[in-house]
């Protein structure tokens, strides 16, 4: 019997004694794993889409690509469209329509690596985040063409719980990678886990640029300030409502608290007890999101859209260690003249009474101004439009 198979017993069986309360609150799994699983989620037809998700006034949603088996972190790169598929090991670029309402040809541009997610682009270079290597290649952006072949520049920490590793370029021109940490709670051997890292596009070198970040996945830079936020994963197994998932301001050389602590320096009631220095300078988030929803992506919108004017949109992936489901939707943060953040709702409809419809991962904007979000669970791109 296949790993896969035994894990999704196993995880069946542990899901039947959580859902018949056998087991405390805290070890709930709800996520939608075995419909995953047996009856993977298919590309929606566009009456679908129009009845099930929910936009505000004068947007619209339509697939953009599909079968895509995982589509992950996304990349506008001129006309094309990059995606990391990890499952598949592939990183792929899209061709569009003229009009950019679907996809015309699919291209593997690289293959083979070991679950490749991030994926930025500056220079004449084009840079890919796997589990275990960070990687350059000469790209051709204009035709699309990568141009050599993969270099590693970088090694990350490969075993452990969370597998993702994003990259971005930031402003001072550092290639930043989110490494998140290798167990639910522990403390780390390796300091490059559970932090945000930099490396040096030039020379290579690499830093651990902050700490404390349990599993930041997705961070951007708001363009007033060049101010640096990011969504990280609260731990799990702690109840429903416990802890929240955090909006961080993340400077350089900040530690947040992870292990020891969490929420508002809350401490955690299997480590809050350890007198880590670090805990007295512990920087608290800016934002709670509720507990459990799984931010993966965040995104400062260049475009001034209608109702997200100096906004940011995260996308929440989903609970699992949970008794009834959250998340499974974009939200909108706004922020007012004293840096106060409201989070309103924005696309909404992918997870109804229990049944899971679709996770969104990433947010990108297209030349088109246009949203384009990526559904590891349905293995499409949607896109999202203001019609004026």
């Amino acid at each position: 019997m296949s790993q896969k198979i035994l894990l999704t017993v196993a995880l069946a069986v542990f899901a039947l004694l959580s859902a018949c309360a056998l087991l405390p609150e805290r070890f709930s799994v709800n996520a939608p794993w075995l419909q995953e699983f047996f009856a993977r989620a298919q590309a929606p037809d566009q009456t679908t889409l129009n009845s099930k998700i929910q936009l505000p006034p004068g947007y619209s949603i339509s697939v953009f690509a599909e079968n895509l088996d995982d589509p992950r972190m996304l990349l506008w790169v001129n006309a094309n469209l990059l995606v990391s598929t990890p499952s598949s090991r592939t990183v792929k670029l899209l061709r569009p329509n003229a009009q950019r309402t679907h996809i015309e040809s699919v291209e593997t541009l690289f293959s083979g690596l070991n679950f490749p997610h991030g994926i930025e682009y500056h220079g004449g270079k084009l840079y890919i985040a796997a589990q275990d290597t960070i990687y350059q290649a000469d790209f051709d952006a204009q035709n699309g063409v990568a141009t050599s072949t993969l270099q590693p520049i970088a090694s990350m920490p490969e075993r452990g719980g969370h597998w993702t590793r994003t990259i971005k370029r930031g402003p001072d021109n550092l290639l930043y990678v989110g490494v998140g940490s290798s167990c639910n709670v522990c403390e780390e051997d390796d300091e490059r886990r559970a932090a945000l890292l930099t490396i040096d596009p030039n020379t290579h070198a690499l830093e651990v640029y902050a700490s404390g970040l349990r599993n930041t996945v997705g961070w951007d830079w708001r363009a007033s300030d060049n101010a640096l936020y990011g969504v990280d994963n609260g731990r799990d197994l702690l109840g429903d409502d416990v802890p929240p998932d955090e909006l961080n301001r993340i400077e350089k050389g900040g530690f947040y608290g992870w292990p020891y602590l969490y929420g508002d320096n809350v401490p955690d009631p299997d480590y809050g007890d350890i007198p880590d220095p670090r805990i007295a300078g512990a920087i608290p988030p800016e934002h709670g999101f509720q507990a459990h929803v799984a931010p993966l992506s965040l995104k400062f919108l260049e475009n001034q859209l209608p109702g997200l004017e100096n906004a940011a949109l995260v996308a929440l992936h989903g609970s699992w260690n949970r008794s009834s489901k959250v998340g499974y939707k974009l939200v909108s943060l706004h922020w007012d003249d004293n840096d106060n953040i409201e989070e309103r709702d924005f696309a909404t409809g992918f997870e109804e009474n229990e049944n899971v419809f679709g996770r969104p991962v990433d947010i990108a904007e297209g030349p088109d101004n246009a949203l384009y979000v990526s559904d590891d669970f349905a293995g499409v791109i949607y896109r999202i439009a203001f019609n004026e």
